[in-house]
């Protein structure tokens, strides 16, 4: 495997081992994955993006993850390259 596939791989199971521990915690979306997938793999697999909240049920933003702003702006510019607007920055 590459870097790329090693990150999702890594990624799934980190939050399939949360999930073990919080029986009513629920899958994540494919677009959560996404966000935690970008933070993972630019910040060379320091933290993950996403954690418990405190009853166990949901998916919140890790408030200590580090690099958790590469997961935000990679799908902000996914999304305007896909909308055909690509961020300034590439001009």
């Amino acid at each position: 495997m590459n870097k790329y596939e090693d990150g999702k791989v890594t990624v799934r199971q980190h939050n399939n081992n949360v999930k073990v521990g919080h029986p009513n915690l629920t899958d994540l979306t494919d677009d959560q994955r996404t966000f935690a997938f970008y933070q993972h793999y630019n910040a060379d697999n320091n933290g993950f993006y996403w954690s418990s909240d405190s009853a166990g049920t949901s998916w919140v933003k890790s408030p200590t993850v580090a690099y958790a702003d590469y997961g935000d702006e990679a799908v902000r510019f996914e999304d305007l390259v896909g909308a055909g607007t690509p961020p300034l920055v590439w001009n």
